[in-house]
């Protein structure tokens, strides 16, 4: 399996790194072999939610994609993700295989959602992958604009789980 990184240039991480040539990384648009490659987002669902409106065939070929960063703490702190609400909302029903790797999981590990997200794509098979129903709040003027909702530690459950959480 190839691990192709996409976002912040981490020297603690291995992979690829896609930089940016433009609005979308050429690297997304040559992809030929999906099903062989694993997608870590580091940096905001931004390039990948262009990517895959623009080749929307990839999502689904894709063993999964692996996002770092987020939380579903009802106070979060500004991220990537809340810079860009709506790529989020559209990462997250794509269609791909998206595992989550969560602020809250990878403290409880030790690690920087980065650093997690790495190796959960490296090794899945040392993480416990939990359905959930994930969400961003996207009602303008809402307190929550930008937030995740999640069903997770919830009696409310969505009517299906649209990603994995890594834990």
């Amino acid at each position: 399996m190839r691990i192709l990184v996409s976002g912040r240039d981490l020297p603690t991480m291995g992979g690829t790194l896609l930089r940016p040539a433009g609005p979308l990384p050429e690297a997304w648009l040559r992809l030929t072999d999906p099903e062989h490659t694993i997608p870590v987002l580091t940096d905001g669902p931004g390039t990948a939610a262009l990517a895959f409106k623009v080749r929307p065939e990839l999502p689904a070929r894709f063993p999964y994609v692996v996002y770092a960063g987020g939380t579903l703490r009802r106070q979060a702190p500004r991220t990537a993700a809340m810079a860009d609400p709506a790529g989020m909302e559209s990462l997250l029903n794509c269609g791909a295989r998206l595992v989550l790797c969560t602020e809250e999981a990878a403290a409880a590990r030790g690690l920087t959602p980065e650093a997690m997200a790495l190796a959960v794509a490296e090794r899945p098979e040392d993480f416990r992958l939990v359905p959930c129903g994930v969400h961003v709040e996207l009602a303008a003027g809402s307190p929550a604009f930008g937030l995740w909702i999640g069903d997770r530690f919830s009696d409310k459950k969505f009517p299906a789980g649209n990603v994995l959480l890594a834990e």
